[in-house]
C-alpha cells in the first residue's frame, strides 16, 4: 500500500522539494500552502502522514492541528516544523501531540528516517492485527 503523505507549508520552494522528494521515493505526497486549501483539499481523502508548518504566514495551526485530530481521529500520524524556538511556542505545538516535532531548518535525511519510522510502525500495527483477525476466525 502507497503511504499519502500531506504537506502543509506557506513556503512554495519548500513545500515543491518535500513534495518531490516524497515522491521520488514512492510516497503519494500533495502539498498545499495554507491551512483552509488543506482543510478544502482532505475533504474525503485519507493519508497517512501530515507535515505541518505551524506558522503560516500570521496564521498558527492549532485550528488545523484540531480538524485533523477530529476529522482522522489520530489515524494520521503528525509532524509539525516551525521555525520559532519559543518554549511557549513549543508547549502549544506539544499540546497537539505530535509524533515528532523540528525545528526548521530541517534535514531531509532526519525527517526522512522520522517518516520511515512512522510507515514501519504502522505496517508492523496493521500485520499484528491482521493475525489477531485470523485467529479470531478461527
Amino acid at each position: 500500500m502507497e503511504n499519502t503523505i500531506l504537506i502543509v507549508d506557506g513556503d512554495e520552494t519548500y513545500r515543491k522539494f518535500l513534495v518531490d522528494f516524497f515522491k521520488a521515493r514512492d510516497f503519494f505526497a500533495f502539498g498545499c500552502a495554507s491551512y483552509k486549501d488543506a482543510e478544502k483539499y482532505t475533504a474525503g481523502k485519507r493519508f497517512d502522514i501530515a507535515i505541518v508548518d505551524y506558522f503560516i504566514r500570521k496564521d498558527c495551526a492549532n485550528k488545523f492541528c484540531t480538524f485533523l485530530a477530529a476529522r482522522y481521529q489520530h489515524e494520521t500520524a503528525l509532524v509539525i516544523t516551525s521555525d520559532t524556538q519559543s518554549t511557549a511556542i513549543e508547549l502549544d505545538i506539544r499540546g497537539h501531540s505530535p509524533d515528532f516535532f523540528f525545528i526548521k531548518p530541517v534535514a531531509i535525511d532526519n525527517l526522512y528516517a522520522v517518516i520511515l519510522r512512522i510507515c514501519q510502525s504502522r505496517d508492523k500495527k496493521m500485520l499484528l492485527q491482521r493475525k489477531a483477525l485470523q485467529v479470531s476466525i478461527r
